[in-house]
């Protein structure tokens, strides 16, 4: 059988399709063929193989670590110079807010992320006297293009259940967790083999924050969710598009997302955090009496 190769405007229009309906009836097969100048069998084959690359890519999305075999650590602990330069070239990816239901609809043709492309910084100065000298080159509020305000949550782990995801540098966007203002979303962006996702909820989603300390230099933040996260994969077109968890459904099933990280830099993080959102503010909580968040 000769294989039908699909126009550019007809992939376009079956990528529309996908985007929310990846399993149309013959009824609506029929209507597409009829629309497309295709056989019904061809656009009913393109949608399974669509299906297939789909799963094959949300596979990929995620890591899962046996956490006996592979215990907690931090990568970049003895270098200070090599977290810089990793957060330095976070800071080279414009940050857009996802086409998600929270995200502003005008700007969800801006929502590509590329790497070949520069964003205007804006500093805080409140926030630089809160670092180092080696970290006063890398700015954790900066504004986009679409004058977002993104704040940055710098953790080098990130647990859900039972799904772990571990920074590695292997990409700018390998884990990145970040909130954008004025939309209130709190967004965990990771990189697999060069296809991004996005796991987003609303600030108001969350009900409870724990800031605990774990030893010298590293503490944990403990966030819950009362509402399920939206998940989005970016495709080959650069737009974002929603999907299944592509946490083997541990973010669907878990309401707790664990981020541990340096003190001395997510502390303040979350301490502007509160600042940016009182009303998040008033579930933040720290078992231990010696850590007064506030006068950080």
């Amino acid at each position: 059988m000769k294989r039908t190769r699909v126009t550019p405007e007809q992939l376009e229009i079956l990528e529309d399709i996908f985007k929310t309906n990846t399993s149309p009836n013959s009824k609506v097969r029929e209507t597409l063929a009829e629309k497309l100048n295709m056989s019904e069998r061809t656009i009913q084959i393109w949608f399974q193989n669509r299906r297939a690359k789909m799963k094959t890519m949300q596979k990929r999305a995620y890591l899962i670590v046996n956490q006996d075999s592979c215990p907690f650590r931090m990568p970049f602990s003895t270098s200070p110079l090599i977290a810089a330069q990793q957060q330095s070239q976070t800071q080279r990816f414009p940050i857009f807010p996802s086409a998600s239901p929270y995200s502003n609809p005008m700007n969800t043709a801006q929502a590509v992320v590329n790497p070949t492309n520069g964003i205007p910084i804006k500093m805080n100065d409140q926030t630089l006297q809160q670092f180092t000298p080696l970290q006063k080159s890398i700015p954790p509020t900066f504004n986009n293009n679409n004058n977002t305000l993104v704040s940055l949550i710098s953790c080098e782990t990130l647990t859900i259940g039972t799904w772990h995801r571990v920074l590695t540098m292997s990409s700018p966007t390998d884990l990145l967790c970040y909130y954008t203002l004025p939309q209130n979303i709190f967004t965990y962006h990771i990189t697999c083999e060069n296809t991004q996702f996005k796991m987003e909820f609303s600030l108001s989603d969350i009900f409870s924050v724990e800031y605990r300390t774990i030893d010298d230099v590293y503490s944990q933040i403990a966030i819950e969710v009362k509402e399920l996260p939206s998940f989005f994969m970016e495709s080959l077109h650069g737009k974002w598009n929603t999907c299944t968890d592509f946490t083997g459904q541990q973010a669907s099933r878990h309401i707790r997302h664990v981020l541990k990280g340096c003190s001395t830099i997510m502390g303040p993080q979350l301490i502007k955090l509160m600042q940016d959102d009182p009303n998040l503010a008033k579930v933040v909580t720290t078992p231990e009496d010696r850590i007064v968040l506030h006068k950080l």
